[in-house]
């Protein structure tokens, strides 16, 4: 395996080297001490070199560099602090180009959560998490770099990730080995740079599938293949099985509704593999777990997302018009916004600002949340909350539509393999409510533009 990976390594030049030796000491240093000084100094690093090579050649794939490394660095905020950066630095620049109909929606839908509860608070959080579309469209509109040139320099970036994390990840199970043996059957996670974030870092490699796929299919190159091998070890070591599933779901369904006959037979027939594997290697743990969700009862008396979805969606707006119509305000319900404004995630928040909760969310959210998640420590399905419910109680089925529209103009102007993270995003946000939004967008917004552009440019 090492053989067929050191092209990788050998095409890089002195300063790719020691910023690849730097993220592999970092990514050490993390995994088994807890330490993340070397993986910052490595960030800043590239920051620095990045910077550098685009002021003398204006490549914008330079900037995308430090994107995607900030989407891994176990750190929410960088990357929200990098789009501020950028956006400015484009601003004074040059002029700006952007998608008109995504950002007269996204404006919309933050006029929206403004009509029922003004509070500066809550509206600066809900701008954090709502902007990345935004500035990911700006960066991405703005770039005179063909769009085949940025596709291929993310490429190489993925790979050396990929290695950097396979290595990270080899070295963390040989320190815990006893550890991850003795959680085998109950729970167990890897994230970025084996350690932190799996649903961050379930989302790159899934990002990183669907482009290696594409490079594959582009050039043919069998080293692709293996490293999407990796991939999928990868995404399996997340453990996160439910947004595993719903890859899975989106990529089937993707490839079945557009292959052929004879590739409709293949896909299903590779399903089938799938779920077979699946049911024969699963743990005890995971599958007594589903075999229970498919009790209908235990489903909805038992699961508080399921709950919630029932409060948020009929018990709440059957006795409140204004709620079904425009929701409870931004930041006023479910979204990591409002939980953030209760001085639940951010620790300076409760400094600067007095921790507020409003009536339904104390109601139908955060005593779900203190039972499930902080008492019972129970998992993502436990949760009482997720991107949808967010939606609908902030913004209402206006809000609901909007959100609906974007997705939906998004498909129609996709790509095969932009459809697939298109709906993958959308299923995780039947599940996931992010804090790391901005993360998740920049990743979604590169996959629809530069797949898109990229087709173009070998079509033409």
């Amino acid at each position: 395996m090492i053989s067929r990976i050191k092209p990788e390594i050998m095409n890089m030049n002195k300063i790719d080297i020691i910023e690849f030796i730097l993220y592999l000491i970092g990514g050490i240093s993390l995994s088994v001490f807890g330490n993340k000084i070397v993986l910052y100094l490595a960030f800043l690093f590239t920051c620095i070199t990045s910077l550098i090579r685009y002021k003398k050649q204006k490549k914008i794939s330079e900037i995308h560099k430090i994107l995607l490394l900030s989407v891994i660095i176990p750190n929410n905020y960088i990357i929200i602090g990098l789009f501020v950066i950028f956006l400015l630095y484009f601003l004074v620049k040059k002029s700006i180009i952007l998608d008109k109909k995504i950002v007269l929606l996204s404006s919309f839908i933050l006029v929206l959560g403004l009509l029922n509860n003004f509070k500066i608070p809550n509206f600066l959080f809900g701008i954090v998490y709502l902007s990345g579309i935004i500035i990911s469209n700006i960066l991405l509109r703005n770039s005179k770099e063909e769009a085949s040139d940025i596709f291929e320099n993310t490429v190489c970036i993925v790979k050396r990730i990929i290695i950097i994390e396979l290595i990270v990840i080899t070295i963390y199970f040989a320190f815990h080995i006893t550890e991850v043996l003795s959680a085998i059957d109950n729970d167990w996670l890897v994230g970025t740079f084996g350690y932190l974030q799996g649903n961050i870092f379930l989302y790159f490699i899934f990002f990183s599938i669907l482009l290696l796929k594409e490079h594959y299919t582009i050039n043919k190159e069998k080293i692709d293949l293996l490293y999407l091998a990796i991939c999928a070890i990868l995404a399996i070591l997340t453990n996160s099985i439910a947004l595993i599933i719903m890859f899975i779901v989106a990529y089937f369904m993707i490839s079945f509704i557009h292959g052929s006959i004879k590739h409709k037979i293949g896909t299903f027939i590779i399903l089938i593999i799938i779920v077979s594997l699946f049911a024969l290697i699963t743990p005890d743990w995971i599958r007594s777990y589903l075999i229970k969700l498919t009790n209908p009862k235990y489903f909805v008396t038992n699961i508080a997302k399921v709950q919630t979805y029932k409060d948020t969606f009929w018990v709440i707006p059957s006795r409140d018009v204004k709620f079904l119509i425009i929701g409870n305000g931004i930041g006023e319900y479910s979204s990591r916004a409002a939980l953030t404004c209760t001085g639940e995630y951010v620790k300076a928040y409760k400094k600067m600002f007095s921790p507020s909760i409003s009536e339904y969310s104390d109601k139908y959210i955060y005593n779900k949340y203190i039972k499930y998640n902080i008492n019972e420590k129970q998992g993502t399905m436990y949760s009482p909350f997720s991107t949808i419910i967010s939606i609908q109680g902030e913004y209402g089925l206006i809000g609901l539509c909007i959100f609906i529209i974007i997705i939906c103009i998004a498909i129609k102007k996709s790509s095969k393999t932009t459809r697939v993270f298109i709906i993958f995003f959308l299923l995780s946000c039947l599940i996931e409510n992010y804090l790391e939004f901005a993360k998740i967008s920049y990743l979604l917004m590169f996959i629809y533009y530069i797949l898109n552009n990229n087709k173009k440019v070998r079509n033409n």
